[in-house]
């Protein structure tokens, strides 16, 4: 009996073990029923149910809509000569004129920085207009470089030089009203004009190139030419303590000053030329070291004719 219970204790194990392993094998061969994710880059989103093959949408995948806007871009702060009119900074304009090539500028600016490389630059005071207004004629495309540095005006001439296949002189005028209170100019070859009265504040530079003057009346006067003379026909002080400072390389200065002689705190020297004041010759030094006002005429080669009259 023993015998049997144990064969049919182990049948019972046998058929157990039969039915565990057909179940296992049904499993595996239908799967366990879980969902997979796809991943973003396939068109789903990771944490959503796969789609089959036949499910998944045609053609190229749709792009969410700009709700945005085109990016705006900021205003520029510079300028070049490229047709129409701009804005440079506040009331600063750049207008171009189609037909003649003609640029203007204008704005309120209290001071002036203007550097030609090849040109003719006329100064002049004007109250017929508010602004600082600058006329440039002959200026080819893209040659000037227009800037707004606060209460500065700066223009400069972006070309290479004087006598290139792509230079040609261009002329300039700046208009100047009451309210520009300084001015530097500065030309590589060609010539500075002055007119009126001038901010109080004026340099004037010329490399190679003529620096002339009417009737002028100036707080503060820097001129240098390079190669070139220096002639005032007419220059009036504004206010007291006026400076004048006229240096030339090579080149006569000749200057015709309202005031009197003595007036003035002179420094005088020419390498080789001759020095005259009011028609009488002087040799190179200082002379009136206690004057208020300020004169220095020099120059390397060339001579220095000074007078003097009344208002």
């Amino acid at each position: 009996m023993a015998v049997v219970a144990a064969a049919i204790v182990a049948l019972v194990l046998i058929i157990l073990a039969f039915e565990f392993v057909e179940d296992r094998w049904e499993d595996a061969a239908c799967g366990t029923g879980q969902t997979a994710s796809l991943p973003a880059q396939q068109g789903g989103a990771f944490g959503q149910p796969a789609q089959s093959a036949a499910a998944q949408p045609q053609g190229p995948a749709q792009q969410p809509a700009d709700t945005a806007g085109p990016t705006q871009t900021p205003a520029p702060d510079t300028a070049e000569n490229q047709g129409g009119t701009q804005t440079v900074g506040g009331d600063t304009t750049y207008a171009v004129n189609q037909t003649d090539g003609t640029a203007t500028v204008a704005t309120a600016a209290t001071g002036l920085e203007l550097k030609v490389v090849y040109g003719d630059v006329t100064l002049v005071r004007d109250d017929t207009v508010t602004q600082t207004t600058v006329v440039i004629t002959g200026a080819e495309q893209g040659t000037f470089d227009v800037r707004r540095d606060k209460d500065e005006l700066k223009l400069t001439d972006l070309r290479r030089g004087a006598n290139t296949a792509d230079t040609a002189p261009v002329t300039v005028t700046v208009q100047v009203p009451a309210a520009l209170r300084e001015a530097d100019i500065e030309v590589g070859t060609g010539s500075i004009t002055l007119s009126g009265a001038l901010p109080p504040e004026t340099a004037a530079t010329v490399g190679s190139g003529d620096i002339t003057a009417g009737s002028i009346s100036v707080q503060e006067l820097e001129a240098e030419a390079g190669a070139g003379s220096i002639r005032l026909d007419r220059v009036e002080g504004q206010g007291r303590a006026v400076s004048l400072d006229l240096v030339s390389g090579s080149g006569d200065i000749t200057a015709a000053i309202v005031g009197d002689e003595t007036d003035y705190r002179q420094e005088l020297e020419t390498g080789t030329g001759s020095i005259t004041v009011d028609g009488e010759a002087r040799a190179r030094g200082e002379y009136n070291r206690r004057a208020v006002n300020e004169l220095e005429a020099k120059t390397g080669a060339g001579s220095i004719t000074l007078t003097f009259a009344a208002r």
